[in-house]
């Protein structure tokens, strides 16, 4: 399972407690403007692009790095379109009021059968889910479910990683995970 941290200057400390807890495989992510800077040898590195999505941005940093992290807005189809291989984040917490059968999760079978195409991977991130109200956290588990399905019929990959800035966190993101899993929230990963 691979992770993917935010450093703030501490990539060796979050490197340290990663593996001391069995995750082996993770990518530190940094913004567009500070990739070329503090890429760090030995380990694996990513863009993060999180507001304000413009394409061509995301196309520049699909040449710098193989780990594009885009998060989703209301660009997300265009970006998926013309950007493979990227890893989209964040449809869940998109507003908008759930409808009476189903819920507004950010993505349709439309989306998904592009992003198959494309090769789009999702993304759930429990660093921004923890810090919810619980009222909130209640309608993202319920998109979350929606997506899930929707993942596995498109056979779409996804994954939960921690978006962890700080050691103490990982270990935090990953307990509140085997929790929802433990409670049937979410399926087996």
């Amino acid at each position: 399972m691979i992770d993917f941290f935010i450093p703030k200057g501490n990539e060796k400390e979050l490197a340290k407690r990663a593996t001391a807890l069995g995750i082996n495989e993770f990518v530190f992510l940094y913004s567009l403007n500070e990739y070329k800077k503090k890429k760090i040898d030995g380990f694996e590195s990513g863009i993060l692009i999180d507001a304000n999505v413009k394409i061509n941005d995301v196309l520049k940093a699909k040449q710098m790095s193989k780990f594009v992290v885009v998060k989703a807005d209301d660009k997300l189809r265009s970006v998926i379109e013309k950007c493979s291989g990227i890893y989209v984040y964040g449809c869940e917490e998109q507003d908008g009021k759930d409808f009476i059968h189903f819920r507004n999760s950010g993505l349709n079978h439309i989306l998904l059968n592009i992003a198959n195409k494309k090769k789009v991977k999702f993304l759930f991130n429990f660093s921004d889910f923890l810090v919810l109200n619980e009222r909130k956290k209640g309608i993202v588990l319920g998109r979350l479910k929606q997506n899930l399905m929707m993942f596995k019929k498109s056979d779409i990959e996804h994954l939960f990683v921690s978006f962890a800035k700080e050691s103490c966190l990982i270990k935090k993101d990953y307990s509140a995970l085997k929790r929802l899993v433990e409670s049937n929230m979410v399926p087996e990963l």
